[in-house]
Parts: C-alpha cells; structure tokens; sequence
C-alpha cells in the first residue's frame, strides 16, 4: 500500500472472517478425522480381545450363547450318562468279585477253625498244655512288642520335652540378661 490510499477494512474483515471460516472448518474436519481414526482403533481393540461378533445385537449374542450352552449340557449329559453306565457296570462287576472272594476266605476261616478245633481235641493232656504255654508265650511276645512300641513313643516325647526345655532356660537367660542391662 501506498502512502495516502484508504485502508479498505471490510475487505480485511473479509478475508479474515473467510480465513477464521476456513480454519473452524479444517479444524472440525481434522477432529472428526481424528475421532474415526481413533473410533476404528478402539473397536479393533474390541474385537482383538473378545472376537468377531457376527450377530450385531445383544438378543442375538445372548440367543447363540444360550444354543451353545444348550447344546453343550446335553452333550454333558450323553456323555455323564454312558460313564455312570460304565461305572455301575464296573461296580456290579467288581461288587460280585469281592462278594466271591468274601465268600471263599469266610468258608477256608470256617475250616481253619474246625480243623483247629478238632485238632485240639485229638491232642494227649501234655500237648495241650504245651500248646496253652505257647499260646501264653505269643500273647507274652505281643506285649512285649507293644512295651518296646510304646517306650520309643515315651523316649520320643522325653526328647521333645527336653529340647522344649532347653529353648525354654534360653529365652529365661535372654530375659534375665535384658532386665540386668536396664537396671544397670
């Protein structure tokens, strides 16, 4: 411009309001740009972590979770019922060997004891007393068995209550040491 030229200010205005116009609109344009990108990276986000859903709507998700749990408890229950099948199959199999084994053991004890028993009979006075006194000796073994059982329980214990008794007269000695450096 020139010295002595009028200033035209509504062309300035203009072109300042046109310039202002144009940087809103760039500036809306850029931030709903800006909002899409960000809107696509946090729906890839959504279905990186829960998948690809193809039913759009809740009802829709809901009704396939329900057919897949549907679907899967009815599987549960084909496959629970051919297991308990099997199982009481098994059962009854193994039920009935056990009750035969019972049986055999319950009739050999049967014959043990009457052999026993008829042994017994058949022995002379001697042999029976003998046979009381050995019978007196295995009972004597028993006890005995179950003296030296219980004493290495009570030699057990004895050291428990000794080592107790050691950690004891320790912590007494640390005390007494403490009380004396406080009163000192």
């Amino acid at each position: 411009m020139k010295e002595g030229e009028n200033v035209d200010w509504g062309k300035i205005l203009l072109d300042s309001g046109i310039i202002a116009m144009i940087s809103i609109a760039g500036a809306i344009v850029t931030t709903l740009l800006a909002n899409v990108i960000t809107d696509i990276k946090g729906y890839k986000n959504i279905n990186r972590k829960i998948g690809d859903v193809f039913n759009t709507t809740l009802s829709g998700q809901h009704q396939g979770i329900e057919r897949a749990i549907t679907g899967g408890n009815e599987q549960l229950n084909k496959v629970l019922e051919k297991s308990a099948e099997s199982l009481l199959s098994k059962v009854e199999t193994t039920s009935n060997g056990i009750l035969g084994q019972v049986h055999r053991i319950n009739e050999k004890i049967v014959q043990e004891a009457t052999a026993q028993q008829y042994s017994h009979e058949n022995l002379s006075e001697s042999q029976k007393e003998l046979k009381n006194h050995i019978n007196a000796i295995e009972s004597l073994a028993k006890e005995w068995e179950a003296l030296v059982t219980e004493n290495k329980g009570l030699k057990t214990a004895l050291h428990q209550a000794r080592q107790e008794i050691q950690a004891l007269n320790y912590k007494i000695q640390s005390m007494e040491q403490e009380i004396s450096q406080e009163l000192e």
